[in-house]
């Protein structure tokens, strides 16, 4: 599976970024591109695997300290990435991580990427959130994940359980890691790293015994063995699909994407007939019928269920369909909307935006502000922002210029103030957030806080 998480770093800081680079793999289950070792003596080869390495990378995050903006290896590949971010828009980011001060050459090379302080906890848990969006994970709607299962993950004392809405414990702390429910089952990892399944009553459904796993998609779900190949698994623990693929991705609309040994990808159906060939650079799955395809060039299409490529590579990024449009970056770099026969229907004008929700999609201004516009393009909710999600169940998390989050409504109104220091966005009409002094909680749509997290 290729490493979609670039870090590059200054070696002088090598003991923290491994730290960090930890805790990015935990909680996006990705492994992340960095080189842990000495420069070899073939500079050469060395420079090459750098090279493939933020060319096949989705996410570049460059480590800066005083010593990685002096690192003269460490500018260049981040001057390499912000070329790549021109031609395929992978997203770059600056991450601080120990508070320094950016030199005025730093400042003049890099002033328009994204940057922000590891220390500072909003920021830190914002951009991991991030993470999983840019990796294609699904975080912001798993309509798979049951709305009547109301059983929350939660790490107590270095173990994680399960809890009600009301924070009462129902399932005992006892896993290194858990996920939510979905369909029914929850992944969960044992002490000896290996994942399995357990159901609401916490029984053991499906053994700790695969090396990597994913939630249950469409009666299915994606299993990785030692050899580090991936095949499906169905809720009894039987292998359907025999892990022969160098990655996968969930099932969508009864098929699933796929990573051959030659790194092209392809879709399989639930019985693992590969029914669309291996021959893109990168896939995301299917939504509303269309699968967004990259070419060998870097540049962004969609292709419907028979593998006809319907719309043209042509984009230098692009995202699934969502409520009939869908997001694209032209060559320039700015982001607009097509609809499903190519035809741009939001002209390419802003510096960021993320698919639509419920009618409204955010979008960035010059300024680096967010707000909020319809399907006509028009803008609904002002550039206030510092920081916005999608809409969910009719409201959308802000960030206000303090950093202090809240909650919307379609109207742009504040419902909920602007007081917590983290916030989620609402699923199942509760929404998890976090207060000044680090505490967690549930709240309910109204503000009012329903008990501790």
């Amino acid at each position: 599976m290729e490493r979609e998480i670039f870090i590059s770093y200054s070696r002088r800081n090598i003991e923290k970024v491994k730290d960090i680079k930890t805790e990015i793999e935990q909680f996006t289950q990705n492994r992340c591109w960095i080189d842990l070792e000495e420069i070899p003596a073939d500079v050469d080869d060395y420079l090459k695997k750098i090279v493939k390495g933020i060319e096949n990378c989705k996410v570049f995050l460059f480590m800066l300290s005083k010593e990685s903006q002096e690192a003269d290896i460490a500018i260049g590949e981040l001057l390499a990435a912000k070329e790549q971010k021109k031609k395929t828009g992978i997203h770059v980011v600056v991450v601080n991580i120990d508070n320094c001060e950016m030199n005025m050459e730093f400042i003049i090379r890099f002033s328009k990427l994204n940057v922000i302080t590891w220390s500072k906890i909003p920021e830190k848990e914002i951009l991991l959130r991030d993470l999983n969006l840019w990796l294609d994970k699904d975080v912001d709607k798993d309509t798979n994940c049951n709305v009547n299962i109301k059983l929350h993950p939660l790490k107590i004392n270095s173990r994680y359980g399960f809890v009600n809405e009301s924070g009462k414990i129902v399932i005992p702390p006892q896993w290194i890691y858990a996920g939510n429910f979905c369909e029914g089952l929850a992944i969960v990892k044992d002490e000896n790293e290996k994942w399995g399944y357990i159901d609401t009553r916490g029984e053991q459904i499906i053994p700790c015994i695969w090396n990597n796993a994913d939630d249950f998609y469409e009666e299915m779900a994606k299993v990785g063995n030692e050899d580090d190949v991936y095949g499906f698994i169905d809720k009894k623990g039987n292998i359907v699909i025999p892990c022969r693929w160098k990655d996968a991705g969930r099932f969508r609309e009864d098929l699933a994407k796929v990573q051959d040994k030659e790194n092209k990808y392809g879709f399989i159906n639930k019985k693992g007939k590969r029914v669309i060939p291996c021959q893109w650079k990168d896939v995301k799955s299917f939504s509303e019928d269309l699968a967004m395809v990259q070419n060998e060039e870097g540049k962004n299409g969609f292709i419907n269920k028979t593998g006809e490529e319907v719309i043209a590579c042509q984009w230098n990024d692009a995202k699934p369909f969502s409520e009939e449009l869908a997001l694209v970056m032209d060559s320039n770099g700015m982001y607009g909307f097509i609809d499903k026969k190519g035809k741009i229907v939001i002209p390419c004008q802003w510096n960021m935006a993320w698919s639509f929700s419920e009618g409204l999609a955010v979008v960035k201004d010059d300024n680096g502000m967010r707000g909020f516009i319809d399907k006509t393009g028009t803008i609904i909710i002002p550039f206030k922002w510092k920081y916005a999600l999608s809409f969910s169940e009719g409201y959308a998390r802000v960030q206000d210029e303090d950093g202090m989050c809240g909650y919307i409504n379609h109207l742009g109104d504040l419902k909920i103030p602007c007081k917590w220091k983290y916030a989620e966005s609402f699923y199942n009409g509760l929404a998890t957030v976090k207060d000044v002094n680090g505490n967690w909680f549930k709240i309910d749509k109204t503000g009012k806080v329903i008990g501790e997290y």
